[in-house]
């Protein structure tokens, strides 16, 4: 069977030798307590992977911001504009999980 990372957005989802089968939502506590509320800057407009680089230390976490914006960034990356707030989750958080 093949191998998954942590970080990756199908981690939970079962996969067979050629398919992924029906996406399993990864269970990520989104209370106040684990996020917190950030204004894109101008340096990281139109790039997610950039900011979860700057945030997280890799760039294949970008999906966890339309995971708490879906009404937000209804495009993860051209919705992603300077001076826009949005939630993310907290870096002691994300490491925790993984």
């Amino acid at each position: 069977m093949a191998y998954l990372e942590k970080t990756n957005f199908y981690n939970n989802t079962t996969l067979n030798s050629k398919f992924l089968e029906y996406w399993n939502s990864p269970y990520l506590n989104t209370s106040s307590v684990n996020t917190e509320i950030v204004t894109i800057t101008h340096n990281y407009e139109n790039r997610p992977d950039l900011y979860s680089y700057y945030l997280y230390n890799t760039p294949r976490y970008l999906w966890t911001f339309k995971y708490l914006n879906p009404s937000v960034l209804q495009n993860p990356i051209w919705d992603f504009k300077a001076g826009t707030e949005i939630r993310i989750f907290r870096p002691s958080y994300l490491a925790k999980v993984n």
